[in-house]
């Protein structure tokens, strides 16, 4: 442009990803206004806006980006606020940093992501204050710091994570006070520092945690009073700061 200032840019035609990857013009970056048909026939948008820090708001049309896959650190280190009310992303399977280092308070009221296993990072270092409706994850296997400093001060009923084996720093710094009923985590071996820095006050009954290998500063600064009476921990292997501060 031949005039500095503030231009909108328009591209006609299909248009199947942006690939910044926190390079180039990512800085320049404002506004999506409108989608259009950005990502037809592309199911991954992998590290497309990742470093556009200046990037607050995304269109409402949000058709094609809802049959995405693969959302490799698509939005990483943004500063989204919010998420248009219908983007509920119900085909994505990995999640990996896709919202990671964002400003965001909440999620639309359908987003379940029924189908995602791999949710490494994928809320990390929001403002989350609460969970949609549904959101389950069903087939998670993959929690590595998920909601890791956010603002969370309950889980969903329903969310019992029946295939969880990763749950390293997924809820670490929040504020939980206690989990659903029937989160035992059966198939969990990594818990290292899952609820590390909440504020839980007792366990679930039936969380004995049979596969456990690595619980190293797994419940560290809670305040727990107790622990279940069938808690065993078979397989443990690394058990290091545990339950400190308890």
């Amino acid at each position: 442009f031949t005039t500095a200032g503030t231009h909108e840019i328009r591209i006609k035609g299909a248009f199947p990803q942006m690939y910044f990857n926190n390079q180039g013009d990512k800085d320049k970056l404002l506004e999506v206004s409108k989608w259009g048909d950005y990502g037809v026939g592309k199911t991954s948008q992998e590290q497309a806006f990742y470093g556009c820090t200046n990037l607050t708001t995304i269109a409402d049309d949000v058709d094609n980006l809802n049959l995405i896959q693969d959302g490799n650190d698509m939005f990483y280190n943004c500063s989204l606020t919010s998420l248009p009310i219908g983007m509920t992303l119900p085909l994505l399977t990995d999640g990996n940093g896709i919202f990671l280092n964002n400003n965001l308070t909440s999620l639309p009221a359908g987003m379940t992501l029924p189908l995602l296993t791999n949710g490494f990072n994928m809320f990390r270092s929001n403002n989350l204050t609460s969970l949609p409706i549904g959101m389950t994850l069903p087939l998670l296997t993959n929690g590595n710091g998920m909601f890791l400093s956010n603002n969370l001060t309950s889980l969903l009923t329903g969310m019992t994570l029946p295939l969880l084996t990763n749950g390293s720093n997924m809820f670490r710094s929040n504020n939980l006070t206690s989990l659903p009923t029937l989160m035992t985590l059966p198939l969990l071996t990594n818990g290292s520092s899952m609820f590390y820095n909440c504020s839980l006050t007792s366990l679930p009954i039936g969380m004995t945690l049979p596969l456990l290998t690595n619980g190293n500063g797994m419940f560290l600064s809670n305040n727990l009073t107790s622990l279940l009476t069938g808690m065993t921990l078979p397989l443990l292997t690394n058990g290091s700061n545990m339950f400190r501060s308890n």
